[in-house]
């Protein structure tokens, strides 16, 4: 005969128990014992009971509410005391409201003289601390469990860079974790580490004027800290490392600036960086063994250790990070992270597991756990204790390293509720930063009016948002199935009508419904990481062109980008025409993602092209600063002339200075001439000007014309 009994708290005054067994049970035996920790306390009530064949399931009443800081063990019969299991807990309605702690303390908080150490660990009976002494061995502490789940502990003594994780017994399971709060770690993440906060901050800030700007001022440039240096045709020492990344003087083998240099060159406003948390699948201490773009975070918190010069000393990734914003702001380059609160790799293996079982993970309404990201297990963002964590992080990033904006990965993930705290968080440190996500609607065990996706844009104004409507009709449909289609910028001229509808920022109802409140919320790009470069894109569809023809059709792109209402974007290696070798998801794949230094020398002339674009934009298209739809409207005309050129009228009493300024567009192979009958001068910097009345129009080519003073 086999047998055996289980039991689980189902409400906070409710214990179901479920007895496997093929023996009869008569009705005088049925009675339960309940204990807490060594301690009898009474017999609890059974008021419902249900039996089948070899399972009696029973459900027993409390007298008092849980105390989830004590072990409760059930006794039945003959049967092995069982202990009360509390997973279910964290999914009672009155959980968050019982254990929601709003301290800004949870982590370490280092002081010379002393360390206190606090955790959210609501289910736990039971928290020790193991930690680093003096002599490098570890030691055992109890922690005190307080109000609202938090246990703590105050160490007495100099406990800087000393490692340290929390053992924590949940539902009888001892496993150990990382601290989800902690601010650094050991090489390679096996311990927390404890660091000194304050020595960061006494770093200082650096003013930054691009940090000010309003986003349809911003020019964003995507890049990777390993990939922009990684590449080994620059003379660059720092290789993959924060501080690498702003070494200064650096080029090319043909003497072209590399590096920040390069930034500063091209002229973008703000940097965006892929993930710089802590990522699982990288060794810090053998980088070259793997290669991940980072979106699989280990923690929320610490910084990744591989990008650090000494990985193995746990301030040294946090100085060195700072270093690299403080010499960026000093460029009036701004900094933008990409962060990734929606998902993470391997649920089970991660320290929010281990922490509080259950709790940081969406479910499906049968219980399995969500993944609709595709990359992992969904973050419960709608938690209250998680949605802590994710601002607290993002306070973290400003307060501590003084960025300048965010990127949210997979935003359509996340709930609204959190976005506008996240929002209200960030405004109050730097009312100015920029925050833009992906608006996928893929949150799909979430109501759809709570997505933070772009339908939803309506609802969060202080978003921006990747418009991928802008990505696919500028250059086609992005993904494998369907790559060999055309958008504009190869040649289709049926998008014409969709051209109109982006380069008016997205606001307003033409060809399509208006998609966002301003133009501050249309993040306008033709490529990013993710997917196909623009180059690749072009070699599918345009298959029968030359080379020179795709690189006059890249050009063409990053003229519309920055010639449209929004806010333009361009990936690292867009602007000279760099390829993936038609590799469309290259997350893990090593050298193929790093910025082509030699491409640079070879297309240099490309990096002119689009610093010069930037440069107009800057300077002379002053009206696309204007982000609000009734501002918007009329500034463009657009008209479709019979030998296909595309001209766009510029009206708008910020251009006094150029009248009658005109965009003309051709994007097909052919040389064109535009004329009207009046003589107009080709926009220049710092060239002479000149009459000219029949405009010839290259293949693939926009330029900008104005009327002609004399």
């Amino acid at each position: 005969m086999s047998a055996f009994i289980k039991a689980n708290l189902v409400s906070l005054r409710t214990i179901d128990v479920m007895v496997f067994t093929d023996a009869y049970i008569g009705e005088d035996r049925l009675t339960f014992s309940l204990f807490q920790e060594n301690e009898y306390l009474y017999s609890p009530t059974i008021i419902r009971r249900t039996s089948m064949r070899e399972l009696m399931i029973f459900r027993l009443e409390l007298k008092e509410q849980f105390d989830f800081s004590k072990h409760y063990y059930l006794s039945f019969m003959n049967f092995p005391i069982q202990l009360v299991d509390v997973s279910m807990a964290v999914d009672f309605k009155e959980f968050d409201l019982m254990f929601y702690y709003d301290g800004d303390d949870l982590g370490a908080t280092y002081g010379k003289e002393e360390t206190t150490f606090k955790v959210w660990a609501p289910l736990s009976p039971l928290v020790k601390i193991k930690i680093e002494n003096a002599k490098g061995e570890f030691e055992y502490h109890t922690l005190t469990r307080l109000d609202r789940g938090v246990h703590a502990i105050t160490l007495k003594g100099d406990y800087k860079n000393r490692k340290y994780r929390y053992v924590i017994e949940n539902n009888g399971v001892v496993r150990e974790s990382y601290d989800i709060y902690g601010k650094s770690s050991s090489l390679n993440s096996v311990y927390s580490s404890v660091v000194d906060i304050e020595e960061i901050k006494q770093m200082g800030t650096v003013p930054c004027a691009s940090s000010l700007l309003k986003p349809v001022d911003s020019i964003i440039y995507e890049v990777s800290i390993r990939d922009f240096t990684e590449g080994k045709d620059t003379d660059i020492q720092e290789k993959g490392k924060y501080l690498g990344f702003v070494e200064e003087g650096r080029k090319t083998k043909c003497g072209h600036p590399a590096g920040i240099d390069y930034l500063s060159y091209l002229g973008v406003t703000h940097v965006q960086l892929l993930p710089v948390h802590d990522v699982v699948n990288v060794p810090d201490d053998n980088v070259k063994a793997k290669y991940n773009w980072g979106y699989d975070p280990a923690s929320y918190f610490v910084l990744e250790g591989a990008y650090s010069s000494d990985p193995g000393n746990p301030t040294s990734r946090n100085i060195e990070f700072k270093t690299l914003v403080n010499k960026l702001h000093k460029r009036n380059i701004a900094v933008n992270v990409d962060v990734v609160y929606n998902h993470v790799f391997e649920w089970f293996y991660t320290s929010y597991e281990r922490t509080v079982p259950g709790y940081f993970f969406r479910k499906k309404k049968n219980g399995e756990l969500s993944s609709c990201s595709g990359c992992g297990n969904d973050f419960a963002s709608e938690r209250k204790m998680a949605r802590k964590l994710i601002v607290d992080s993002v306070k973290y990033l400003f307060e501590i390293y003084d960025i300048d904006g965010l990127r949210f990965d997979l935003m359509g993930l996340l709930d609204i509720t959190t976005m506008r705290e996240i929002e209200a968080a960030v405004r109050k440190i730097k009312p100015t930063a920029l925050l833009y996500g992906e608006g996928w609607n893929m949150g799909l065990q979430i109501p759809v009016e709570e997505r933070a996706c772009h339908d939803n844009a309506d609802k969060l104004p202080g978003y921006g948002f990747f418009n991928d409507m802008y990505r696919d009709i500028i250059k086609g449909p992005t993904f494998k199935d369907r790559i060999k289609e055309k958008g504009f910028i190869n040649g289709d001229l049926n998008y014409y009508f969709g051209l109109e509808y982006i380069m008016n920022g997205s606001v307003l109802d033409m060809s399509y419904q208006h998609r966002f409140l301003d133009a501050n919320q249309s993040l306008n790009y033709a490529e990013c990481h993710d997917n196909n470069t623009l180059f690749d894109k072009l070699a599918e569809s345009n298959s029968d062109e030359d080379v020179d023809t795709l690189y006059r059709r890249i050009r063409l792109a990053n003229d519309i980008i920055l010639t449209s209402f929004g806010m333009p974007f361009f990936h690292m290696g867009q602007e000279i025409g760099q390829s993936k070798s038609g590799l469309d998801n290259t997350y893990n794949v090593t050298k193929i993602n790093n910025m082509n230094w030699s491409l640079v020398d070879q297309n240099f002339f490309m990096v002119e092209h689009l610093r010069k674009l930037i440069i107009y934009r800057k300077t002379i298209l002053k009206y696309l600063s204007l982000y609000r739809p009734e501002d918007i409207k009329g500034v463009y005309t657009f008209h479709k002339l019979d030998n296909g050129l595309v001209v766009i009228d510029v009206n708008s009493p910020l251009m006094e200075k150029y009248p009658g300024l005109k965009i003309i567009i051709n994007n097909s192979n052919d040389k064109k001439i535009y004329e009207d009958g009046d003589y107009y001068s080709i926009l220049e910097i710092d060239k002479t000007e000149f009459a000219i009345q029949r405009v010839p129009i290259s293949p693939a080519k926009l330029i900008i014309l104005y009327k002609n003073k004399n």
